[in-house]
């Protein structure tokens, strides 16, 4: 059985580099290959590959991940960073930027469009079909989390809320009401592509600013 949302989140990552520090940002890079995965884990995707996953911590969050193919067949893969955010209350915050877009709803197996802001009101996994910035509006905590990126196809919009709470033994009961997830992603119909020596690169820049 594979594991949920694929090997390279349950496989360590080797650092790169070190890490580099200077007066306004610290940066870190970390490295996964083919030779990394224990073959069980692998599945039927046997493809070589190189990923690089850096992460710069300043004034903003930028995470970027780079994934190439160093085989010699073309292969295609899904990714996404699945990005906790806390918030206040959940249910009272608003999901703004993604009005008018077309989602696949994962709880109710069915495509749909967005309209207007998004509230958590009930167990929500959506993938929506974007490449636009996202502002979470955070009136509990008088602030608001800006999600942009580049080289995404996909939002991921994710909350468990009460009874699947209680059923994830990594995740506390109650846990739901101070968390959201909007997750930078390339999946589904905009799983990515790579012809032999081709390489492609996702970035998400996490901002923070008063008022909600």
């Amino acid at each position: 059985m594979k594991p949920a949302h694929g090997f390279a989140r349950v496989t360590e990552w080797k650092v790169a580099d070190g890490i580099s520090n200077d007066d306004a940002a610290s940066t870190a890079c970390f490295v996964l290959t083919h030779e990394d995965i224990d073959p069980r884990l692998r599945g039927e995707f046997l493809h070589e590959f190189r990923a690089e996953y850096t992460v710069d911590f300043g004034a903003d969050l930028t995470m970027s991940l780079t994934v190439t193919n160093t085989g010699s067949t073309a292969f295609e893969f899904e990714e996404a960073l699945h990005t906790y955010l806390s918030v206040g209350d959940s249910q009272r915050i608003s999901i703004e930027g993604l009005d008018g877009a077309r989602y696949f709803d994962k709880v109710a197996q069915q495509e749909q469009e967005q309209s207007g802001p998004i509230a958590i009101t009930d167990e929500t996994d959506r993938v929506y079909y974007s490449e636009d910035t996202v502002q979470v509006k955070d009136p509990a905590l008088a602030r608001t989390i800006t999600v942009a990126k580049e080289g995404s196809a996909n939002t991921v919009v994710w909350n468990p809320w009460t009874e699947k709470s209680k059923d994830m033994t990594d995740f506390a009961d109650d846990e739901w009401q101070t968390m959201v997830c909007v997750e930078t992603a390339n999946v589904l119909d905009n799983a990515v592509r790579l012809n032999a020596g081709e390489s492609h690169t996702m970035t998400q820049r996490l901002s923070v600013s008063r008022g909600a």
